[in-house]
């Protein structure tokens, strides 16, 4: 059996997860026209303690080699500098190529709404293994049948490939979409995705999430101090 080897980021997976959130409270509060945030701010946004939020961003000024970074000093950080610092970071600075695989309702409307759903990335093409659904999809994306994913995903140089297809369709998708050379996998299917060789995989499950929230609700209250780690 071959040896699975994937090489982990820089920073740590949890990190990266808190650095994806602190992104989001950033662009809206630029958004906003906000110009500085403390730590402690930013932690009541996040939900987390300002201690976390400075380690994390010291995380992240290591990572980017950086002396000179956006220092936290006593009127906090300043959004739009740390905003440019973490686009470094987490890959940002040019939007990558992906395409949707799986075209029923759940699909069909990350397709629609994929520039507002996910910004930073171009959808470049959309698969479904029925022909017929494809002539009924009004969209400027180009529609391909899925058996030709190994040769757009190729042609079109996409990253990513955006699954949405039943369970018992995964396996297949999966091989096409890596002899096409993907690169990274959202998994938004029931059947979990063990880790592939030179693909990286984050799945999105609302059941799991669910089931998680009721263990939460049956254990009582959340604590006001938080517990992460």
């Amino acid at each position: 059996m071959k040896k699975i080897t994937n090489t982990p980021p820089s920073l740590p997976l949890p990190t990266l997860e808190r650095l994806s959130a602190l992104y989001s409270v950033l662009e809206s509060a630029a958004t906003s026209g906000v110009a500085r945030l403390s730590s402690r701010e930013l932690g009541r946004l996040l939900g987390y303690p300002a201690h976390l939020v400075r380690k994390d961003i010291s995380l992240l000024l290591k990572y980017g080699n950086s002396h000179e970074g956006p220092g936290e000093g006593h009127r906090g950080y300043a959004v739009e500098g740390l905003l440019a610092l973490l686009s470094r970071a987490l890959g940002l600075t040019s939007k990558r190529r992906a395409c949707i695989v799986g075209l029923g309702r759940l699909g069909t409307a990350l397709l629609h709404y994929s520039e507002e759903s996910f910004p930073e990335y171009e959808v470049v093409a959309g698969f479904d293994s029925n022909t017929n659904r494809l002539e009924l999809i009004s969209t400027r994306i180009p529609l391909y049948p899925a058996f030709r994913i190994p040769e757009v995903v190729m042609r079109e140089e996409i990253e990513v490939g955006i699954l949405a297809v039943p369970p018992e369709a995964v396996e297949t998708t999966v091989e096409r979409l890596k002899a096409g050379g993907i690169r990274g996998l959202i998994n938004f299917t029931s059947r979990p995705l063990p880790p592939s060789e030179g693909v990286w995989v984050r799945t999105i499950s609302l059941r799991a999430e669910m089931r998680v929230l009721s263990a939460l609700l049956t254990a009582g209250n959340p604590s006001q101090k938080g517990d992460i780690t």
